[in-house]
């Protein structure tokens, strides 16, 4: 005998099953990330702050550690502001990011940005090195004290060349306060400009990477170290501390996503970072550049990002 299927039994099981695929549906579209993730590098191609964005955003894509890939996207201008303020302006949806470090700082400091770290949802601290301040070795400063006593002999002779209202400008205004050092800066650019202009003998000291110190061929000379403990490379320079002076000065790379981003979003990227950190391939990569591979996220990174907003803020009036 032939069974027929009652109407409401039919028409329940075409419910479920709409049901079933709206839900279906509807998990797919909350899937994050569902679209590639843009990171916005606020400076051109080619720089240090553009090469460590990539080499994260390949880390990431070359190992599958998001079902997306993260796209780098520079964007130069404004002495970091431009790219900083897309950001700032984005979806709070975890799909557009900024790569930065201290400039979203100094730049609010300095009054050209009238937003800060705060305008933000931090996400991690991925990558970092201190400061060295180092001369020409053609200068005749070998030590702190060289410069100390050229100071004292021939007040306002001095010049550093910086690149204003950035973090080596606002290092050097920390240094040469502590050491008590009358100090001409000259705005000369970024690092290569400021190496350029040591060795060319147009200006006497500057804040540099300890990279440029041991690639130098011996013609750069680093007078202190403003990390924690003495640089492995460069053991006869002594810290900061050592010295007395009383502060560390670091580049810190850290993302950001506009404020408001879903936190559940944000902790899916924060796992992807920090497993790229982790890979054997990107430690030795960034080593290899002397650059600190380094994963923090959470109270640790609100508490470093606190660090540098204090420290800097401290010197911030006698800059502008």
């Amino acid at each position: 005998m032939t069974q027929t299927t009652p109407v409401k039994t039919l028409a329940a099981g075409i419910a479920i099953t709409a049901l079933t695929s709206l839900g279906t549906v509807a998990l797919a579209q909350d899937a994050f990330p569902s679209e590639p993730i843009q990171l916005v590098v606020p400076w051109g191609p080619g720089g240090p702050g553009d090469t460590y964005g990539r080499m994260l955003a390949q880390a990431i894509n070359d190992n599958n550690l998001l079902p997306q890939p993260v796209v780098v996207v520079n964007m130069p201008g404004g002495g970091t502001t431009i790219g900083s303020r897309d950001v700032r302006d984005a979806d709070a949806d975890g799909y557009r990011l900024l790569f930065s470090h201290q400039t979203l700082i100094t730049a609010e400091l300095m009054g050209t940005s009238d937003f800060g770290p705060d305008d933000f949802t931090p996400v991690a601290e991925t990558n970092n090195f201190c400061l060295v301040y180092g001369t020409s070795a053609e200068s005749g400063f070998e030590t702190m004290e060289d410069l100390q006593a050229a100071a004292e002999a021939e007040p306002g002779s001095l010049t550093d060349a910086t690149l204003l209202g950035s973090l080596s400008h606002f290092s050097s205004a920390m240094l040469n306060d502590a050491a008590g050092i009358d100090m001409r800066y000259v705005n000369v650019g970024g690092g290569s400009a400021r190496t350029t202009s040591l060795m060319g003998g147009h200006t006497q000291v500057a804040i540099m990477s300890p990279t440029d110190v041991i690639r130098s061929d011996g013609r750069l000379r680093a007078l202190v170290y403003m990390g924690p403990d003495r640089h492995p490379d460069l053991p006869d320079v002594p810290t900061t501390t050592e010295l007395g002076y009383g502060f560390e000065s670091c580049l810190n790379y850290w993302w950001f996503a506009p404020a408001g981003t879903p936190d559940e979003r944000l902790d899916t990227i924060r796992a992807a970072l920090e497993q790229a950190v982790a890979l054997p391939s990107l430690q030795e990569a960034m080593t290899s550049r002397g650059v600190t591979p380094e994963f923090y996220s959470g109270e640790a990174l609100d508490a470093r990002i606190a660090a540098n907003a204090t420290a800097l803020s401290s010197v911030a009036g006698a800059l502008q």
